[in-house]
């Protein structure tokens, strides 16, 4: 008897489990459907809902990120992408959130941090060529700041010395 009880407790269990994990997936794909008609709003509402029932489903994570981009709320589109890339074990996920993380910190002009968001996307996926675009454009705009910035400094102490 004891064992008939054992079974069915673990059997209901498991079908909770399962009901719970499709709910949080069919909650993304409702957030997914969402975005892909434009509607950034309620695809944030949906992967929050999603997350809220399991933290650790990071596609969801990851497309809050993209919904928050879309939103141009990019602090909180960088924390999705960064606990995305920290917290899995799938390869391709973390390089897109690092990516995606580059993307976001070009958009705000932090060009150094950019660059080390790629190139550690690169370390993952160098095959990457999207990647490897983002980087040479943001390295050759870096360089032509830090260029910008020598000539402006000879500038200065050409005239001093004047």
């Amino acid at each position: 008897m004891t064992y008939k009880i054992y079974i069915f407790i673990i059997l209901t269990l498991g079908s909770f489990l399962f009901v719970s994990a499709q709910s949080e997936r069919k909650i993304t794909r409702k957030g997914n459907t969402h975005y892909e008609t434009g509607n950034f709003i309620d695809a944030e509402i949906n992967y929050k809902k999603a997350l809220a029932k399991n933290a650790d489903l990071l596609e969801a994570q990851f497309n809050l990120g993209d919904a928050l981009v879309k939103q141009e709320r990019f602090d909180e589109a960088l924390e999705a992408f960064e606990k995305v890339s920290t917290s899995t074990e799938n390869q391709n996920l973390k390089a897109d959130a690092l990516h995606n993380k580059g993307n976001v910190l070009l958009s705000q002009q932090n060009l150094e941090d950019a660059i080390e968001s790629y190139k550690d996307a690169l370390r993952i996926n160098p095959k990457d060529h999207e990647t490897r675009y983002n980087y040479a454009y943001v390295k050759k705009l870096l360089d032509e700041q830090q260029q910008q910035q020598q000539n402006q400094d000879q500038q200065q102490n050409e005239d001093n010395q004047e």
